[in-house]
């Protein structure tokens, strides 16, 4: 699936307006991946953390429930 995210990749490229597919993750990725809201000024509500399948819980990221 994919998801949206707050923050920037190593090469700060990365921003509150980009999209991600959740199978060609980045580990250098760091901020918050958090699920679509209505709009884009919407408010983001934060699932699990990153890496799902693995529960990195230091990554500070988090997994989402829907697509962007």
């Amino acid at each position: 699936f994919q998801y949206w995210w707050h923050g920037t990749n190593i090469n700060g490229t990365a921003s509150s307006d980009t999209c991600h597919d959740w199978s060609r993750h980045d580990s250098s990725l760091s901020g918050i991946a958090s699920r679509i809201p209505d709009n884009k000024h919407g408010l983001f509500y934060q699932q699990l953390k990153w890496p799902c399948s693995i529960g990195d819980s230091n990554m500070g990221i988090l997994c989402i429930e829907t697509n962007c």
